[in-house]
């Protein structure tokens, strides 16, 4: 059964590294998503009730964060 919540602060570190274990690349070794994960998370276009994890037998398995954004066309115009 998988459960999905708002993430609490004290599994931001958890979080990030099943982020980081997620995108790591083995034929260049490294990735950068689990420190934009840390980034967004003070960003002012943050939305905390959108930060979502998965868990698993009380395991944190996946990860969802959303951010405030707006498209703009060619011509600088908003829809």
């Amino acid at each position: 059964m998988i459960e999905i919540r708002q993430e609490d602060i004290v599994e931001q570190r958890e979080t990030e590294n099943v982020v980081r274990e997620a995108f790591w690349n083995v034929y260049s070794p490294g990735c950068c998503e689990h420190f934009l994960l840390h980034k967004i998370r003070r960003s002012h276009v943050f939305i905390p009730q959108l930060n979502l994890v998965a868990l698993c037998s009380g395991m944190i398995v996946g990860h969802v964060i959303n951010i405030r954004s707006y498209i703009e066309g060619d011509d600088g115009s908003l829809p």
